[in-house]
C-alpha cells in the first residue's frame, strides 16, 4: 500500500509558492523526505518554515514552506498508514532513553517483517502498547518469535517494569542470545518497523491486510 501511494504521488501533487498557495496547520500535503516523497500533516508553520509529521512512516521534520507540495484528490484524505507504539514491560536504563537503544531496535528490525499483538489500546492520541517480535526466520523454528523487549533488555539498554519483574524468569537467554519465547495467544499482526525514535515510540505499518481499508485503498488507487 505504503508503495502503491508514492508510486502516485508525483502524479497529484502541486508545489506550493511563495506568492501562491498558502499552507495551514493540518493540512496533509506531500514532502521529499530523504529522496522520497511522502505524505505529512502540517503541525505549525513560522514564516518560510513548517514542522510536519510524516503519516505513512512515523516521524517529524521541518522544511521550507516551498519544498511543499499540495495533494488533490482523496490521497489527502486518506488515513495515514503508520502506527505509533511503545513496547511493552520496559523502560530506560536512566531517566531517559539512549540513542543507542532507538539505533539497536531500528537495525534489529531493518528489512526483517515483525509479528505484533497489541496489549493496550489508549486514547487517539497515546501510542499502542504492544509486544513485538522478529518474525521467526532462518534458524528460529517457526513455533518460537524473538521478543524485541527482551532483546533490549538483554543488549542493557533496557530494563524490566517492576510489575515485570515478578514474572520474568531468572535465566532468560540462551548462548548469548535472547530466549526464543513461545508463540502467545491472541490476535497477532503482520508489521514493518518504518520509523524508531525510541522503544517507547515506535512506528510501525501493518502489511497484508484484508479488509475493508485495504479494499478501499485498492480502488482508489486503480482510481488515480
Amino acid at each position: 500500500v505504503s508503495e502503491n501511494i508514492r508510486a502516485h504521488l508525483d502524479s497529484q501533487v502541486k508545489r506550493f509558492q511563495p506568492d501562491g498557495l498558502e499552507v495551514s496547520v493540518g493540512q496533509i500535503i506531500a514532502v521529499n523526505c530523504r529522496g522520497i516523497l511522502t505524505r505529512a500533516r502540517v503541525d505549525s508553520v513560522q514564516e518560510t518554515r513548517a514542522s510536519v509529521t510524516y503519516i505513512d512512516r512515523g516521524g517529524s521534520g521541518q522544511h521550507p514552506v516551498d519544498q511543499l507540495s499540495q495533494l488533490s484528490g482523496q490521497l489527502s484524505t486518506l488515513q495515514g498508514l503508520a502506527h505509533r507504539c511503545s513496547l511493552e514491560g520496559i523502560s530506560p536504563t536512566g531517566s531517559s532513553w539512549r540513542t543507542e537503544a532507538g539505533l539497536a531496535l531500528s537495525k534489529a528490525t531493518h528489512q526483517s517483517p515483525c509479528l505484533m499483538t497489541v496489549k493496550k489500546r489508549s486514547c487517539s492520541n497515546s501510542p499502542l502498547t504492544v509486544a513485538l517480535y522478529l518474525q521467526p526466520g532462518e534458524g528460529v523454528p517457526k513455533d518460537h518469535k524473538c521478543c524485541l523487549a527482551e532483546f533490549l533488555v538483554y543488549k542493557e539498554l533496557a530494563v524490566w517494569n517492576h510489575e515485570e519483574l515478578g514474572s520474568a524468569s531468572a535465566s532468560r537467554y540462551q548462548k548469548g542470545y535472547l530466549k526464543l519465547a513461545p508463540a502467545r495467544q491472541g490476535s497477532e499482526y503482520k508489521v514493518i518497523v518504518a520509523h524508531v525514535e525510541n522503544p517507547s515510540c515506535v512506528f510501525v505499518q501493518l502489511v497484508g491486510g484484508k479488509g475493508g481499508y485495504a479494499k478501499y485503498i485498492s480502488k482508489l488507487i486503480d482510481e488515480v
